[in-house]
């Protein structure tokens, strides 16, 4: 039998996708993916939502702060820019973003950032997401120099609940790096945490092995690097070495926290 994907058909290439700040390297061209997805909304997303300012942007396209219009509840909108063929490097596969888009209609946890509304068009797809208002947990720590083990247990719990509610539904992330873990509110005596970007997710099929050189360099996983079997260990590699670098506790050696976490 040859290798499958995670959708279980055939893998027919090589998957190739590094994250970061300066690059992303895609290579799907083969790749399998039937997302039995509910329908797009095929309208203009300004019929619905007051468009604000810029959150942030990428190399796909950008965030904005939007407000629908018939209740005044404020969201982000994810624009992205997708390809309008398969030979084009001009934005981002359009099975790839549908892939993201039924991954997160999938998760409703606490610690996990909600999609609540999807527009396309031939050229760009719309999310409409939470508006995460706090920043990057990465920041904040850096703010900090270091955690203290209260403060590492607190995030850690929250984390580790989100991660072991996606593996509980098959998902896995693959991307779980401090700068995809945003802070709800910041000026709050106990932040809460928002998972996000789940480009790199995958819905995890039993039977099926799923290989892929994904990931942030600096965190990836040693059985990336190796090319082997990838699953839910995958994403407690990511977990724990970002948060291990900032915070001067080593919490591994502590078994006693992970029964206060899961008490």
């Amino acid at each position: 039998m040859g290798e499958r994907g995670p959708s279980g058909g055939p893998k027919s290439s090589e998957e190739v996708r590094f994250s970061g700040d300066d690059e992303e390297l895609v290579n799907l061209e083969d790749e399998v993916f039937n997302p039995n997805m509910t329908a797009f909304k095929h309208q203009n997303v300004e019929d619905l939502y007051e468009l604000l300012e810029k959150l942030g942007s990428g190399h796909f396209g950008e965030v904005k702060k939007c407000r629908e219009k018939n209740t005044g509840t404020l969201y982000a909108g994810k624009f992205i820019k997708t390809r309008k063929c398969k030979g084009s490097r001009m934005g981002l596969d359009r099975e790839q973003v549908e892939r993201e888009v039924s991954i997160l209609r999938q998760l409703e946890h606490p610690s996990i950032m909600r999609l609540y509304d999807v527009f396309a068009s031939k050229a760009e797809m719309v999310l409409i997401l939470e508006l995460i208002r706090g920043g990057e947990l990465f920041d904040f720590i850096a703010e900090k120099e270091a955690l203290s083990e209260e403060d590492a247990i607190v995030f850690l719990e929250q984390i580790l609940k989100g991660v072991a509610y996606m593996h509980s539904r098959h998902i896995a992330h693959f991307d779980l790096k401090p700068e995809n873990i945003m802070l709800l509110e910041r000026d709050v005596p106990h932040p809460k945490i928002k998972i996000i970007d789940f480009g790199l997710a995958q819905k995890l099929e039993d039977g099926t092995v799923f290989k892929s050189l994904c990931g942030t360099p600096q965190y990836i996983a040693p059985e990336v690097i190796n090319y082997e079997q990838l699953g839910p260990p995958t994403d407690m590699w990511y977990v724990f070495r970002p948060i291990l670098s900032f915070s001067h506790v080593s919490i591994l050696t502590r078994p006693w926290i992970f029964l206060y976490i899961f008490k």
